[in-house]
């Protein structure tokens, strides 16, 4: 936890960006994703997509088991797609 916490993130080293698709899903009952890290995280990870998982907290997985596959699974289509169209990746 304090890894992720204490992400040493240097906000001028433009390399440190991920430039692929990130997903971030969040309990809708949960505040640990809060409005206000979006702009940090749009910096580091600029394609992310963030998306609010109804009815549980911030243990989703447990919580509402399908919903977070579905919303996991949607969202490697995607991602593949988008990253096969830029040539990213060649996937077969």
């Amino acid at each position: 936890r304090d890894a992720i916490l204490d992400w040493p993130f240097d906000y001028n080293n433009e390399s440190l960006k991920w430039e692929k698709p990130v997903l971030l899903l969040k309990g809708a009952n949960s505040d640990f994703i809060k409005t206000s890290h979006l702009p940090q995280v749009g910096q580091q990870f600029p394609l992310y997509t963030l998306q609010s998982i109804g009815d549980a907290g911030h243990d989703i997985h447990a919580e509402q088991v399908e919903a977070t596959t579905d919303a996991v699974s949607s969202f490697i289509i995607k991602a593949e797609e988008y990253c096969k169209s830029k040539g990213l990746v060649n996937i077969d």
